[in-house]
């Protein structure tokens, strides 16, 4: 299990808790420590925890994050982990419909601004109807208040992963990447920007039909949100358009997605970003500037 999820997962697991030794705190992991003194008596030489203790500890905690419930789902398995939220894929308790699960990480919980921008994601893509767009089936809350939401579960994985494969076939590149685009168009019409378009985002289902995914950057183009106006650069570095990186986020147009859209459109052909750097600036700093044109004689 992954440490940064554990305290949530423990919050929904019906085994009876047990007293922490050390605090006297509730929890549910045995050899008698919580999970906080358990990582300090860990971290700490001075602690008189013996080695095999604390390893039997980990141990202990190293269950599969599975098979326990969020709302009207159980969950199956972690598909996959951002910075902000964590998704499952999972199962509807009533329909037995598989879905795509995603809520906030816990330590995100008491983050405003990060709530801020999961809700604006599940309302953006919730707001969009498009055949190739990742459809949003529920939007809810956990008994702690921590905000989730279901989707459809695109099996076939994404454009970054089935990339390597499609460097040989530019038809069905073109045939993808036109789809997108027309789902991207619609968003803009609808008033909606992506601002993080890239092969990991663009999911495929059984048939092999892309889905635009995780409009957890999504910006309306009729506001000026504070959760935009930040010196934070949005977006992932090889594929966000230089405006995106060097300017204010209310400043930018649809020609911003458009230009992820290309720089998308020439990784799946040359097997990479148009540009490369070991970090966010170094990819920015690379990209030409295009001197404006003089027209006085």
């Amino acid at each position: 299990m992954n440490l940064c999820g554990l305290t949530d997962s423990f919050a929904t697991l019906h085994a009876a808790p047990n007293e922490c030794r050390n605090c006297h705190t509730t929890s549910r992991i045995a050899h008698g420590l919580c999970l906080s003194c358990l990582l300090r008596a860990g971290a700490d030489e001075e602690e008189n925890v013996e080695a095999g203790e604390f390893a039997a500890a980990l141990d202990a905690v190293s269950v599969a994050d599975t098979h326990w419930r969020l709302g009207n789902y159980e969950i199956l398995e972690e598909i996959g982990r951002g910075g902000m939220g964590v998704i499952y894929r999972a199962r509807q308790r009533h329909s037995r419909r598989i879905v795509a699960l995603k809520r906030v990480l816990g330590y995100h919980a008491d983050s405003r601004g990060t709530l801020a921008r999961f809700r604006r994601e599940a309302e953006a893509a919730a707001s969009l109807d498009h055949p190739n767009i990742l459809p949003i089936y529920e939007v809810a809350e956990s008994e702690e208040g921590v905000p989730y939401f279901s989707m459809k579960f695109a099996p076939g994985g994404s454009l970054q992963e089935v990339g390597p494969a499609l460097h040989d076939d530019p038809r069905e590149v073109v045939r993808l990447l036109a789809k997108v685009t027309r789902a991207v168009q619609y968003a803009h019409r609808e008033g909606i920007l992506h601002r993080d378009l890239k092969p990991g985002n663009i999911l495929l289902d059984g048939r092999g039909e892309p889905l635009v995914s995780d409009f957890g950057l999504a910006k309306w183009l009729d506001t000026s949100s504070d959760l935009t106006r930040t010196l934070t650069i949005f977006g992932t570095p090889g594929y966000i358009a230089p405006e995106q990186a060097r300017g204010p986020a209310a400043s930018l147009k649809p020609s911003s997605d458009i230009y992820s859209l290309g720089a998308i459109l020439f990784d799946l052909l040359a097997g990479r970003p148009p540009f490369l750097g070991e970090h966010a600036l170094a990819v920015i700093i690379r990209r030409p500037r295009i001197p404006r044109q003089s027209y006085v004689r």
